[in-house]
């Protein structure tokens, strides 16, 4: 039995195909619509060719969907020209647009727009009716904001930073090269054997602050992460073996889904989760579909995998699901304007609400009076 069928590369199908042996004893699970490891040599064609090598197999579907909305389900189904099939929750809110006017703007307008989902997150907030998913208030862990590229989440952090909205970024990037990791290893590495491995970070990274070599966002978060590895059994409190781990580990490994905080993920880290309120950002051609240059992908296998990706993206959302594009990017160095991806055309626009203004606006009416 294969699960995640997708996402198989020719050798590994090789591989099945000798593991189930002549009988063909094999049962494969999978959906040829989030194949999104191409570039990793994944074969999308994996279940043509199955039903090829073994035509005597059964295929079962499941079609329903019991996790988004009617909206996000017909949605979904438009983004691949098929008919929205298996809907089992009622069409409830439409799916949000907004174009602001650059990345600083778009990260502004998803702060905003989580606070008011939320019904705010400060002491002086006591009305939290808008922020609920059924019977339970919703908290910030029922977010996540999701982009093509790691170089979109800076303009979200700083924002998040300064709207005091917790989060956690996660992505398969290694952590090595992480600026805040690198220089508290650095100062580990100078002060040679000591104290208890934990304290030795802590110290490490007040010496690393001092000398200003990382920001104190980066440093914090680097802490945390080394921390943890020094609290392993791979690791066990010794330098050595935290250097090997760290070479090892990806920001991914150290995501907490019982966190209250906002999740900040690719797409492609995306796949396998789902959140009851998703943000998908920087929807413009060169970022969705991806392409080095800017223009569009002019491998149409290329383009139909970007595709899937985005489908992968709008099927995290179960409740609410907001896409946002900026009208002037700062990108691969320079400030550019992109036009709108292609595959926001395919939404039917019975099933958007353009947002043309700051959610925090709206929040401000909404505030009840304190007398």
């Amino acid at each position: 039995m294969a699960d995640e069928f997708q996402d198989v590369d020719a050798q590994q199908y090789r591989l099945l195909r000798l593991l189930a042996g002549g009988a063909g004893n094999l049962c494969v699970i999978g959906d040829p619509d989030q194949a999104i490891y191409g570039f990793r040599g994944a074969d999308s064609g994996c279940f043509a060719r199955f039903s090829r090598d073994f035509p005597a197999a059964r295929s079962l579907r499941l079609k329903a969907n019991y996790r988004s909305t009617g909206t996000i389900v017909t949605a979904a189904a438009a983004l691949m020209d098929a008919a929205a099939e298996g809907i089992t929750r009622p069409m409830a809110d439409p799916i949000g647009t907004h174009v602001a006017s650059d990345e600083t703007a778009e990260a502004a307008f998803v702060a905003a727009e989580i606070e008011a989902l939320l019904g705010g997150h400060d002491l002086l907030t006591v009305h939290r009716a808008s922020g609920r998913a059924g019977t339970r208030p919703l908290g910030f862990a029922d977010c996540a904001v999701l982009y093509r590229t790691g170089a979109q989440a800076a303009a979200l952090r700083a924002t998040f930073d300064r709207a005091g909205i917790p989060f956690q970024q996660s992505t398969p990037e290694p952590i090595f090269g992480h600026p805040g990791v690198v220089a508290i290893l650095d100062v580990i590495a100078e002060d040679g054997a000591g104290v208890e491995l934990t304290a030795r970070i802590a110290q490490a990274a007040e010496v690393a602050r001092r000398r200003n070599e990382a920001s104190p966002e980066a440093l914090a978060e680097a802490r945390g992460w080394l921390a943890a590895l020094a609290a392993s059994e791979a690791v066990a409190g010794d330098a050595a073996k935290l250097r090997e781990q760290t070479a090892l580990s990806t920001e991914a490994d150290f995501r907490d889904a019982r966190a209250d905080r906002v999740s900040l993920l690719t797409m492609h880290a995306a796949k396998g989760l789902e959140f009851s309120i998703v943000f998908v950002v920087g929807m413009e051609a060169g970022l969705m579909p991806f392409s080095w240059n800017g223009a569009p992908p002019e491998d149409d296998a290329a383009t139909q995998e970007e595709r899937r990706l985005f489908y992968v993206a709008v099927t995290r959302a179960r409740d609410r699901l907001f896409l946002t594009r900026a009208a002037e990017r700062n990108w691969r160095g320079t400030r550019r304007t992109l036009p709108p991806s292609p595959f926001l055309a395919d939404i039917p626009a019975g099933l958007i609400k353009r947002y043309e203004t700051a959610a925090r606006q709206r929040a401000k009416t909404q505030q009840l009076s304190l007398f």
